[in-house]
Formats: structure tokens, sequence, C-alpha cells
């Protein structure tokens, strides 16, 4: 029996005493009555009642989190899980598997009231990349983002040991877009002020104002010395975080010159504004658009600046930066 089955009597008896803690705020997401409905649909061809209420959970999970990442311009295939497959369904009841793009399968697991803790099933850590926390409440019109936990070696380690997985131990929902790429934003597009601001924001880069206060707010650092023209655009990205009680600010500054029709030349920095020296285990990596490789070692430095020469139009250049577990990732159509 896993405690994967929200419905388990343990769980359902409202005799476990976990308490969320006070004022954690969780991403509230609506279940509307078309996800109820298919539910309901998917639930009515189990042979039993808790079987049913299994599928009916499940369903209701990876629905949510679905839609949570469309929220964020993430794409997610539904249909492409085995929740999804009526025969595989009707061999195993506790599937809730969501297929993101470029990243993998993950487990949404739906988690009641008062529930303590889950089962992570052996398979789970074979086929999936990781999973997510679905609260749910006593009516089913909302569920919260509980939490995301990565699949990686030490956790797989650990798992090998006890299959038992503290639900309080998640990691935030919002630490899954760390392992996502996102949807690139369309250098052309920003460069003809086709773009809103709104459409700026949700791709994570700076508005023209904001670089501008933050190049008054570190003049000694933050010297333009290009004019932008015509032929020149600037995109600029904040990246914070804190590690071992340090904050570190870094800005980047992309640069992609049109220098021909079908040929792009991008110049990439990154500052840090704190001077706060990278952590050891840091590296920039990029894939250009004839999908080579490159990496860069950052420990240890503040400041970053290189070229890429010949990169091709309207084709995508991806950065991801990794600074020991955190995982920061922008992408450009060029």
């Amino acid at each position: 029996m896993t405690t994967h089955n929200p419905m388990n009597d343990s769980t359902a008896s409202g005799q476990l005493s976990w308490q969320e803690p006070e004022g954690l705020a969780l991403l509230g997401i609506p279940i509307s009555k078309e996800a109820q409905q298919i539910g309901l649909v998917f639930a009515s061809e189990q042979r039993n009642v808790k079987k049913g209420k299994q599928v009916f959970l499940n369903t209701l999970s990876v629905i949510a989190v679905h839609e949570c990442l469309q929220m964020f311009e993430f794409e997610s295939y539904l249909e492409s899980g085995d929740c999804w497959n009526k025969f595989k369904r009707l061999l195993s009841s506790n599937d809730a598997d969501l297929l993101i793009q470029d990243f993998g399968r993950i487990e949404c697991l739906p988690i009641l009231p008062k529930q303590e803790s889950i089962e992570i099933e052996k398979h789970l850590l074979e086929t999936r990349v990781g999973c997510v926390g679905v609260k749910f409440h006593e009516h089913f019109n909302y569920v919260e983002m509980l939490g995301f936990k990565h699949f990686d070696k030490a956790f797989k380690s650990q798992q090998d040991n006890t299959r038992t997985f503290d639900v309080r131990d998640f990691q935030p929902f919002e630490d899954i877009f760390y392992y996502l790429v996102p949807t690139p934003i369309n250098v052309s597009e920003y460069r003809k002020g086709n773009m809103t601001d709104v459409q700026v924001k949700q791709a994570g880069y700076l508005l023209d104002d904001e670089f501008l206060k933050l190049v008054k707010d570190y003049e000694s650092k933050l010297k333009l010395q290009t004019f932008m023209d015509d032929s020149r655009v600037r995109i600029t990205k904040k990246i914070d975080f804190e590690i071992d009680n340090i904050i570190y600010e870094i800005l980047m500054i992309i640069t992609v010159s049109f220098e021909k029709k079908n040929l792009r030349r991008l110049q990439i920095e990154l500052i840090e504004l704190q001077d706060h020296q990278l952590p050891i285990i840091s590296e920039l990596t990029f894939y250009d658009t004839d999908q080579q490789t490159q990496t860069f070692n950052l420990s240890e430095k503040t400041y970053f600046n290189e070229t890429f020469l010949k990169q091709a139009a309207s084709q995508v250049f991806a950065i991801v930066l990794k600074v020991q577990d955190r995982v920061f990732k922008s992408c450009l159509k060029i």
C-alpha cells in the first residue's frame, strides 16, 4: 500500500497532526468543472470505488500542474502521460504523470489535508525526473502547489533506504523552473518594439527603465560602451540568489548585432553587482545556433564577457548558468 494513494485510511481519518507552517504562501490553482468531469469519467472506469477515487485525484492533480505551467508559459503534454491512457489506467490506478518539454516526466502527487507523508515507489525514481505535491482541500474547486522535488542522485540514494517522503521536505514549487527551458524571447520582435512590457517581464528580462536605473545605481560598474542603433539591440536580465547567507546579484547583458540578413553576432556579459566572487562549482554553458556547446568556469569570478560570431538568424541560442545546485536558463530566438 502506498501513501501516494491519499484515500488510505490512516490519512483520510484526520488523525495525523502535521500543520502547514503559518505564513507560507502556496500557489493556488482553480479546478474547473470540466476538469472535474474528466476526473469522474476516468474514475468510473475503475473496478472499485477506492481505485476510482485515486484516479479522480490523480487526474485533477495532473490537470492542475499542467495549467499552472501554462500560466508561466512552459509547455507540457497533458495527453502523453500514462494516466491519460485508458488501458494503462485500468492496469494501474496510481499513475499521475505529466510530460514536460525538454525536461522529462514528472509525477503529480495528490496530497490530502493532514497527510504527512507519501511513498515514492521505485518505478517512479526510475521513470520520473521529479514530483510535484498537489495539496487538496475539503472542496475540489481548487488545489495548491505544495512543492517540487527533483529526483537527483542524492535523493534516489536516500530513497533506496526508505521509500517514505515527508511532505514538509518539498522544495518550493518555483524550484521546478530552474530545470525548465523557458520560451525563447524573439529578439527581432523585441527590436521592432512589438513586445509589450508584460511580455518582456514574463520572459524574465528587464525593461529599459529598469536597466537604466541599474546603470545609475552602479555607475562605476556599468559604463555603457556600446551605443544601440538599428543594427544592434541590447537585452538584459537580473539574476538574484542566496548561497551561504550571501546574496548574489548578477546582471546579464546580451547585445545582438544584426550584421547580415541571415547572421547575428552576440556579446554576453555577466556582472556581479556586489563584487561577490561566484561560489566554487559555478559555470556558464552556451548552446549556439549550430547546436555546438561551450562551457566556461565562473568559480570565484565577478565578471564574464564572451562574443559569438556567425550565429544563424531565426534560430535559438540558449544560455545556462549553474551555481552549485541552482540552474538559470535563458533562450533567445535571434
